[in-house]
């Protein structure tokens, strides 16, 4: 797979999540970020990882990137209820 497809390295982060290759999926995530900084799907996916690991402030970072790069109200609105949540969570764990 070409290393610049930003989209196939997000899909396949993706897949792996669903198979619990987490490690692959991060690395498939970050090279998805560097192909195409401007795409928000992979710190938002990392966000996810991050979140399900109860790594809280990561998570919030994560989500905070992604939002800022959406350009599409319904994946910003999905994006601060999820920054939300892990805000939430850094709370009860600090």
């Amino acid at each position: 797979m070409a290393p610049a497809n930003a989209y196939a390295h997000h899909d396949l982060a993706s897949l792996y999540l669903s198979q619990g290759k987490r490690a692959r999926a991060e690395r498939e995530l970050a090279t998805a970020a560097k192909a195409d900084p401007l795409f928000p799907n992979p710190p938002m996916l990392m966000g996810q990882v991050r979140f399900a690991q109860k790594r809280y402030e990561e998570a919030v970072e994560a989500y905070d990137k992604a939002l800022n790069l959406s350009p599409l109200p319904a994946q910003q609105l999905e994006l601060k209820q999820l920054l939300d949540d892990a805000r939430k969570g850094a709370a009860i764990q600090a």
